[in-house]
Order: structure tokens, then sequence, then C-alpha cells
């Protein structure tokens, strides 16, 4: 695996991770810049949109367009794959003492 299918792997997990937090399961894609900014993946708008689509066809998350942005939210399959009852390609295996 090349280092930028490790960081796109990772990236992707922290996206479902994030998701998974937030009270309503959704966050838009400039929050998931932020997000993935703050773990030390500095990306652009287009790289996390990229992200969400490649979640969207593994059926890890449901992706929406709400006034000019681009929100994802977590699904059955994007929570299984946090609590390693499944595994997505293209995104990294969560750690087993996930907190």
């Amino acid at each position: 695996m090349s280092w930028e299918d490790h960081l796109k792997e990772q990236r992707r997990l922290i996206i479902l991770e994030g998701l998974s937090k937030t009270h309503d399961r959704k966050l838009n894609d400039t929050l998931l810049v932020r997000l993935t900014s703050q773990a030390g993946h500095d990306v652009s708008r287009t790289v996390i949109r990229s992200d969400i689509l490649h979640l969207e066809e593994t059926g890890a998350v449901i992706r929406t367009a709400a006034m000019g942005l681009v929100v994802a939210e977590i699904t059955e399959r994007g929570e299984d794959h946090l609590a390693l009852r499944t595994s997505l390609e293209g995104v990294a295996r969560p750690s087993a003492r996930r907190s």
C-alpha cells in the first residue's frame, strides 16, 4: 500500500469516527475539513468530498447536498465498521480500544 493510500484510509476512518460522535450522526464538508485538519490531515474540501463519495459507495454514509455544502450521515454499515463487525474497503480499521 502506498503512503497516499494509507493517508486516505486513515482520513476516512477519522470521518466515520467524527460522524458517529455527533448527536444527529451528520457533519457537513466544512466541518469535516476542520475535523481532519485537527487530526493532522490538512486537505481541501475537494479531497473530503472525494472521501465522502467513497464512503457513500461502500455504504458507510449517506451523502446529501444542502446550501452548497455536502453533508455526510453515518449509516449502520459505517457504525458496524467502527464496531469491528465488518470491514470497509479503503477505510482503516479502528483500533480494538476505540473510545
